[in-house]
């Protein structure tokens, strides 16, 4: 379900200048080296992304971690919904505990290109 929505999103003829602008990002090497939103340049792109994607809408974040970026998109994006996709236990209880679980939905997994099963290594201590 999530998979045919983002399809259908990435179809739509209006969302071409979201891809060009993320692309742009990505290209000048956004979250380069970065450790924290305000260093990375993630916040500045969400400003930008924020004059061409209405309020109320849909956002995926893919490997959310403790839900930093979540909690961005929902303060300058101001979406109707997160669905915040995390595979490591440790890192998803961060997550849960940090969100308000009606806006953003934590959801214990991995998200890739082919389904499937995968290791996931991490290197903090107790992590799993």
């Amino acid at each position: 379900l999530v998979k045919q929505y983002f399809l259908g999103l990435m179809r739509r003829r209006s969302m071409q200048p979201v891809w060009q602008l993320l692309s742009h990002l990505s290209a000048m090497g956004l979250n380069h080296w970065a450790t924290h939103l305000s260093f990375s340049g993630e916040l500045s792109a969400l400003k930008k992304l924020s004059l061409i994607i209405p309020p109320g809408t849909v956002a995926f974040d893919v490997g959310a971690n403790h839900g930093d970026y979540s909690l961005a998109v929902l303060e300058i994006l101001r979406p109707q919904k997160i669905y915040a996709f995390e595979p490591s236990s440790a890192a998803f209880e961060i997550l849960r505990s940090k969100v308000d679980e009606n806006v953003v939905k934590p959801i214990r997994i991995g998200v890739g290109s082919e389904p499937g099963k995968a290791t996931l290594h991490n290197s903090t201590p107790g992590a799993s």
